[in-house]
Order: C-alpha cells, then sequence, then structure tokens
C-alpha cells in the first residue's frame, strides 16, 4: 500500500504504511528505505537519515551503496537547516 501512495503522490499515508509495515516486519530493509525516501520527500531530513541507517544496517555492504548518495543528501540538508 505505502508504495501506491507514494507513487500517486500521497506522500503522509505512504509513510503511515511505511512505518506500520516497519512496525509489522522490522528486519525487511526495503521498507526501511521506502520510509527513508518518503521522510526524505517530506522534508524531515532527520528522520530520513535515520530510516535509511536502518536499511544500511540490514543488508550488505554491496546493497547499500544505493542508499549512500540519498544519505550524503539529506545530511547536507540538515547542514543547511542549522
Amino acid at each position: 500500500m505505502g508504495n501506491l501512495y507514494f507513487d500517486s503522490g500521497d506522500l503522509q499515508l505512504a509513510r503511515l504504511h511505511y512505518e506500520i509495515a516497519a512496525q509489522i516486519y522490522p528486519a525487511y530493509a526495503n521498507v526501511h528505505f521506502n520510509l527513508g525516501l518518503v521522510l526524505a520527500e517530506s522534508e524531515e531530513y532527520k528522520l530520513g537519515v535515520e530510516a535509511l541507517n536502518t536499511y544500511k544496517s540490514l543488508v550488505s555492504e554491496k546493497e547499500s551503496v544505493k542508499a549512500d548518495d540519498l544519505l550524503e543528501s539529506l545530511e547536507k540538508s540538515l547542514i543547511m537547516q542549522h
């Protein structure tokens, strides 16, 4: 459901579904990646960083590379906020 809401641009409902999925399946890495994307799009950078770091902790180093650019961008956004 989260993916459907994300694709339709309803970030609030996408976030809600990803957060519920993360509680039900905390070891499912992709839900944390998707949650990180939604949070980044919603300009909730600190929470986005946390979600992406959770994703990285659940996947191999090779798989975690796809989150690195997004994390770098979020961390820059956090610095610019302060």
